[in-house]
């Protein structure tokens, strides 16, 4: 017998999922589980989420392990039930997968036990983040995925972590659905007289039309209208040259930020010298890792505004 029957419409699942437009349950991605309590909703209007999607290596929480995951800035629903009796996280997670399966989500990750990471993925994972009473216990009582749903308005993203009660108090499982924000996704791209501009007013221009994998410095094929608008300048001004200085927030630690910001900017200069044709000697790339921050880092719409390349008249 399922644990997590598919339901077509509202009924029995999230109401305050449409808050996010389309809500989960419309699609019939999952229910919550046969005879579990709510033990704890949340909601946030705006989040910026590290979705676990590799095995955690290092103790000291998400911080430590930014390398295995994956950045989701959007909305943010968590609720986090109890399942009375003997079950297993196991058992809990097929039936999780069977449903996003059907509704059209890839599984980015799925772990259990000490191949999620042992102690390092229990103070990384979203329940021992959200409530580490319940959820930070001895490996081996653990489960945990994380799906995708591509979406044109934005991804949908699930992270899911089932865990064997300590006390005997059966199963609780804690499910987050993250809403990617589309403003993330398709930001308004700057174009060549607009960057022109600015250069000559301000002496520098922060383009957030630039996308790299997470953690990564690997562009995504949405920078591509971004980086031959920078082409075009580039030829329009033939005596122009150009420091690509990358930036990021401030999570993660301090070197690991310094040395991904400098890999990005040297993957535009690529980028720009490969498939734009300008000359190298007129690109010099930099990365200053969160150390001039266009916004507060103390919330996602600040964090996103950091995350950006800028590009200073050299």
């Amino acid at each position: 017998m399922r644990l997590f029957p598919t339901l077509p419409l509202l009924t029995g699942l999230w109401l305050v999922l449409g808050m996010f437009g389309t809500a989960w349950a419309q699609s019939g991605e999952v229910a919550a589980p046969e005879s579990a309590e709510t033990v704890s909703d949340d909601t946030r209007p705006q989040s910026t989420y590290d979705l676990i999607t590799a095995p955690a290596e290092d103790p000291g929480g998400i911080d430590a392990n930014l390398a295995a995951t994956r950045t989701v800035d959007g909305p943010l629903a968590r609720r986090v039930y109890r399942s009375p009796g003997d079950g297993s996280p196991e058992a809990v997670l097929d039936a999780i997968a069977d449903d996003l399966r059907e509704s059209g989500f890839e599984i980015l990750f799925r772990c259990a036990d000490e191949a999620c990471g042992g102690p390092a993925f229990l103070q990384a994972s979203p329940g021992g983040r959200h409530d580490a009473e319940r959820f930070i216990l001895d490996a081996g009582a653990v489960g945990y995925l994380a799906a995708r749903h591509a979406r044109p308005g934005g991804d949908r993203f699930v992270a899911v972590q089932s865990s064997v009660s300590a006390a005997g108090e059966g199963v609780f499982t804690l499910v987050d659905v993250i809403d990617a924000s589309p403003r993330e996704l398709s930001a308004i791209t700057v174009d060549a007289e607009e960057m022109g501009r600015r250069l000559d007013e301000q002496g520098r221009v922060a383009l957030y039309g630039i996308y790299f994998d997470t953690n990564s410095a690997r562009l995504r094929d949405a920078s591509n209208p971004t980086l031959t608008e920078i082409g075009k300048l580039m030829r329009q001004r033939p005596d122009l040259r150009l420091l690509v200085v990358g930036h990021t927030d401030t999570r993660g630690e301090f070197d690991y930020n310094i040395d991904l910001s400098r890999q990005r900017a040297e993957a535009v200069v690529q980028a720009l010298t490969s498939d734009q044709g300008v000359a190298r000697s007129r690109l010099k790339p930099w990365g200053v890792g969160f150390t001039s921050p266009a916004a507060s880092n103390s919330d996602a719409d600040g964090r996103s505004r950091n995350r950006r390349v800028e590009l200073v008249v050299w």
